[in-house]
């Protein structure tokens, strides 16, 4: 429980800088003092950069700049928002994110075919993957690739959140992220699970 509650407060603090469906847990470490407060990145500054938050290896960047991972590299696209696609309609919004990733490991991996690689934070809430909206191919989603992604290499594809319209108008206000979880960690069940990250990695998308 102790941990559960330290997780809780990391999101937040760098943010203060199931399938679509909303989450007010705020899973984050307590930063005060830390090595993030000092570099600049959770206060202050609000620089880019890499750092420790109760033994968590944070990384932020902000919209415009590849995100490098401990696992694997990022950079956004483009996001932008519907209310539908094709024939499925949102609920709220839809926010389509087309992302570019690198596999920096050795081997092979598939990024994301559970869905439960990236996440919206936005109004201090947690936001999953629309799995539904997912399996349309034109997208180009990764869910549905049916192959990982080869070392050294980049793949682009998209990922689909639905939010509700109140939270959609503020995509882009100050401490709006992108949150991606690595490879080794997509099964301790972020936002929500108990058991240690080694890493989370945030796009600032306000900046």
């Amino acid at each position: 429980m102790r941990r559960f509650l330290l997780l809780a407060a990391l999101v937040a603090v760098v943010a203060g800088c199931g399938g679509g469906a909303k989450s007010r847990v705020r899973p984050a470490v307590q930063s005060s003092s830390s090595d993030c407060d000092l570099k600049g990145i959770t206060a202050g500054a609000r620089r880019e950069g890499i750092c420790v938050a109760k033994g968590v290896t944070i990384t932020v960047a902000n919209r415009a700049h590849w995100l490098h991972g401990k696992e694997y590299d990022a950079r956004v696209l483009s996001v932008h928002t519907a209310t539908k696609l094709h024939k499925l309609r949102a609920r709220g919004r839809f926010v389509i994110v087309r992302l570019t990733i690198k596999n920096t490991l050795e081997i092979p991996h598939e990024f994301d075919r559970r869905s439960d690689l990236v996440f919206l934070f936005v109004d201090q809430r947690y936001f999953g993957e629309r799995r539904d909206a997912e399996n349309d191919p034109v997208l180009s989603p990764f869910r549905v690739r049916s192959a990982g992604v080869q070392p050294d290499e980049a793949d682009t594809g998209t990922v689909v959140f639905d939010l509700p319209v109140e939270h959609a108008k503020h995509l882009f206000a100050n401490g709006s992220d992108l949150i991606l979880v690595n490879f080794g960690d997509e099964a301790k069940g972020f936002p929500g699970g108990t058991q240690p990250l080694a890493a989370l990695g945030y796009v600032r998308l306000w900046k």
